[in-house]
């Protein structure tokens, strides 16, 4: 099930360690990403010990891997899995294609300027019985067809991953800014099986 990202950008700050999982060290980093308005995109990268290198502040790079989430303290934690590192071509990458499952009900609303948005959670299965959940925002025509669609409905979709800061207000009434990670799609159907996977299924 394609989980799978293509994000290029400058590196903002040296990786520092992350976690261990049976003797394999990971590293934390975060890539800047500009979109073609001119605003950057953030984005948190994990990357095993075996690709880390010499990866330094200020560095461009080029990131193919997968979005993975975590559930930390109760709190959804999101990253960009490294599985392959490149040279980045003269301009920034972010490119993303999901398929998965719709695994909350979308719920669809208007912006003050009348764009139309539905968010949803996509579910992507991963080996070994895990799944990772991942926030989705989906824009214009796409965002009223999905806001029909049911929960278990699995799709494909094609967009880019984005960070966003926002507000959230404490219990002793102060305030603190936080980042929100999430996929802005400008692209979503129901899942088609390919043609070579309809072959192979009427072969079994």
């Amino acid at each position: 099930m394609p989980n799978r990202i293509i994000f290029s950008g400058t590196v903002t700050e040296s990786p520092v360690f992350s976690h261990e999982i049976y003797g394999e060290k990971f590293y934390r980093f975060f890539i800047s990403s500009e979109r073609i308005s001119g605003v950057s995109d953030v984005i948190p990268v994990l990357i095993s010990e075996a690709l880390l290198g010499e990866i330094k502040a200020g560095e461009r790079i080029g990131v193919d891997g997968g979005i993975r989430t975590y559930n930390k303290h109760g709190k959804l934690e999101i990253n960009v899995t490294a599985k392959e590192l490149f040279s980045p071509l003269d301009h920034d990458e972010n490119y993303v294609e999901i398929d998965g499952y719709l695994c909350k009900k979308p719920t669809y609303r208007e912006t003050p300027f009348g764009r139309e948005i539905s968010d949803i959670l996509i579910a992507t299965n991963r080996p070994y019985g895990r799944s990772d959940y991942i926030p989705s925002i989906v824009w214009g025509r796409y965002a009223r067809k999905t806001s029909k669609k049911a929960i278990g409905t699995r799709i494909f979709a094609k967009g880019r991953i984005q960070s966003r800061e926002y507000i959230k207000k404490l219990d002793n009434r102060e305030i603190e800014i936080r980042v929100a990670y999430e996929l802005s799609i400008n692209m979503i159907e129901d899942y088609r099986e390919s043609e070579e996977q309809l072959w192979m299924n009427r072969l079994q």
